[in-house]
């Protein structure tokens, strides 16, 4: 399967609630897809037009395809979704939660100690004393030629999301 098939399908599996970009340039780097989500939940009394308070939750994810996947390269896509987390989240009192999606696609594996620290990859970042909400970030690596995802711990919930082949 080419990485562009994959994205295809994972933009209709999305659907229309994502505001999705494709082929973008993010951070100085170039991703094959872009999409977030914004919702903002209202807390609130009887009677319900008096508001206590506000909260807002973000989701994003972030596609970038590699031939050939190296140490190298899973570790700059690591660490480039984790300059992810400090420069697209913005968090003020009515943010709750942000989550970072990152696949990367790829069509070979270099090196197999990759999978272990998928598997332990954990990030995850608090806002002033949790006011002003979390963030965490989350792997997953997709195999296009096997059709085999790997994800960390916290990515169960989204593993069928990324079964689209």
């Amino acid at each position: 399967m080419k990485s562009d098939d994959y994205v295809d399908n994972f933009i209709k599996m999305l659907g229309t609630h994502f505001d999705i970009q494709r082929n973008v340039t993010l951070l100085n780097e170039h991703v094959e897809l872009y999409a977030k989500i914004n919702s903002t939940n209202m807390i609130t009394l009887f009677p319900r037009d008096k508001f206590i308070r506000t909260l807002q939750e973000n989701e994003y994810f972030i596609i970038k395809y590699v031939q050939n996947l190296d140490s190298a390269s899973f570790h700059h896509f690591s660490d480039f979704i984790r300059a992810c987390t400090c420069n697209l989240i913005h968090p003020d009192k009515e943010h709750r939660c942000s989550i970072i999606n990152g696949i990367l696609l790829y069509e070979n594996i270099y090196d197999n100690n990759i999978v272990e620290l998928v598997q332990t990859f954990k990030y995850s970042k608090v806002h002033r004393f949790y006011l002003y909400g979390w963030s965490e970030a989350h792997l997953i690596l997709v195999d296009l030629n096997l059709k085999n995802i790997i994800a960390d711990e916290d990515s169960k919930a989204i593993i069928g999301l990324c079964h689209c082949f």
